[in-house]
């Protein structure tokens, strides 16, 4: 019998462990990845930050304060290539890689990139 109840405290001691694990959340949280879309919810503590969405060679390409918890960056008429999203507030900083590999419906002679942040 104690053996029973030794079994069933060590099963849910571990139940628990798992539980709280789970509930751990990084501060940003990517939604969606589709169409061109880079979708991301951020915790409440990054709310007034800022987000910067820079080419692969290091250039400033789109800029914003972070005024709600979910943002779209929409790359839709973006040329294809490597982009980096960098959020930042106070000493956090979170960079994110993405990679368009659609071509842009504007002109082949188009150098612009068009990236749109919307909160």
């Amino acid at each position: 019998m104690k053996t029973t109840k030794l079994i069933l405290c060590i099963l849910l001691l571990a139940g628990t462990t798992t539980v709280a694990s789970a509930r751990k959340h990084s501060d940003v949280s990517v939604l969606s990845v589709k169409r061109d879309i880079f979708y991301f919810k951020v915790c409440s503590s990054l709310v007034g930050g800022r987000i910067d969405v820079f080419s692969s060679n290091g250039e400033l390409l789109a800029s914003s304060e972070i005024s709600s918890r979910k943002t779209i960056i929409d790359f839709h008429f973006a040329n294809q290539g490597s982009f980096i999203i960098k959020i930042t507030k106070d000493n956090k900083e979170l960079n994110f890689d993405y990679k368009k590999s659609s071509p842009s419906p504007l002109s082949e002679n188009e150098t612009e990139h068009h990236i749109t942040i919307t909160q």
